[in-house]
């Protein structure tokens, strides 16, 4: 007989035990096990962001590089944001985003669905998006604290790179691989076999 998986119940609110600035923080949540005992686990708390592959009308991904913190390390990644107030919609989110960060509008934009920051520990999800059709509509509107540096790399070099572990950013990894369907693209294994 198969084991049977229960969630845990959530025991009240999580209690913030470190505030990150950004809207971000640590909080402590305990939760209640299917056999009655209770566990506190920490959680990395953020509001939901978009992330988008953007392809422009010659047939480029808009690539954005910025310092990341968490790796400090600078990133190859694709343009995303997190929403302004509560409530505004991620296809929204990735529209102003896409404008601020690059200057890029899309043609036309596809949502690929979402997936978990960190299942793990963290609640935050990612939506992702593939814009088509993008054209350079403006300049870079950066907030304060940003500082990108934009670079177009024709589709499949960029696909190259993701398949090949060049790119490691995981929320452009997993955009660029849910919007092959969209492209009408597949990844050819390079793998061979013994």
């Amino acid at each position: 007989m198969a084991k049977e998986i229960r969630p845990w119940t959530r025991v009240g609110d999580p209690i913030v035990t470190a505030d990150g600035g950004f809207g971000k923080h640590l909080a402590r949540q305990t939760f209640r096990k299917p056999n009655g005992t209770e566990q506190d686990r920490s959680l990395i708390i953020q509001r939901d962001w978009s992330v988008v592959l953007p392809v422009t009308v010659e047939n480029e991904v808009v690539v954005v590089t910025q310092y990341r913190h968490g790796c400090d390390r600078v990133m190859i990644e694709l343009p995303a944001g997190t929403a302004n107030f509560a409530g505004e919609q991620p296809a929204r989110v990735m529209k102003r985003e896409l404008l601020e960060e690059t200057g890029y509008t899309a043609g036309q934009m596809f949502p690929l669905g979402n997936a978990w920051m960190s299942s793990g520990n963290s609640p935050t999800q990612v939506h992702l998006f593939l814009a088509v059709r993008c054209r350079k509509v403006l300049d870079q509107k950066l907030d304060q604290d940003e500082d990108i540096k934009l670079e177009l790399v024709p589709l499949t070099r960029w696909i190259s790179r993701v398949v090949s572990g060049a790119i490691t950013e995981w929320s452009a990894v997993v955009a660029t691989i849910r919007s092959l369907p969209h492209l009408r693209l597949e990844i050819k294994s390079t793998i061979r076999h013994r």
